[in-house]
């Protein structure tokens, strides 16, 4: 049963598992009236990774960045490859600034720990991150999605390594 919600290269939540929790973590704040937050973030420029040093190069930059998700984040987050080089972070009893705060030290984080990967030389691991948060920014699991995906895609094409936060929902 771990194993049909696990990532087998890096060890976290699956896509599968991500949606169910988040689904259970917005009815909940949804109930209790309490904030919720989802990170997801891309790493910049992977395919060159993959290009450059090899597929088994890209796995273990994959295996890398989930180890700093999970030694940056609490045992109630839930930490989930979303596909590829996509991860996601879900971070209950959490606003906005908040999820920032957690965003910005998991960027300095894998800015600041390049690896080596042969003799020849390290890689910089950097990455574009998006923040939605309930009730702020979505109300329902797939707006959360949805708002955290733009913003993480306007952050890469705008400079890459940074953070985005969602444009707040309109109220009438």
């Amino acid at each position: 049963q771990e194993l049909s919600v696990t990532d087998h290269l890096t060890g976290l939540f699956n896509r599968r598992k991500f949606f169910d929790e988040l689904e259970k973590e917005v009815e909940r704040s949804n109930r209790y009236r309490s904030k919720l937050s989802l990170i997801m973030l891309d790493i910049d420029h992977f395919k060159d990774i993959n290009d450059k040093y090899g597929h088994q190069a890209g796995d273990v930059v994959l295996r890398h960045l989930a180890k700093t998700l999970l030694i940056n984040t609490r045992k109630t987050d839930v930490t989930a490859r979303y596909g590829g080089d996509e991860f996601c972070i879900i971070l209950p009893e959490t606003d906005w600034e908040g999820a920032s705060e957690v965003a910005e030290r998991i960027r300095q984080r894998l800015a600041a720990s390049p690896f080596l990967i042969d003799e020849t030389g390290g890689i910089e691991i950097t990455g574009s991150f998006g923040i939605a948060s309930y009730p702020t920014h979505a109300m329902t699991k797939e707006e959360m999605i949805k708002k955290a995906d733009e913003a993480m895609y306007r952050i890469k094409s705008l400079t890459k390594n940074d953070i985005q936060v969602a444009q707040p929902l309109k109220r009438f």
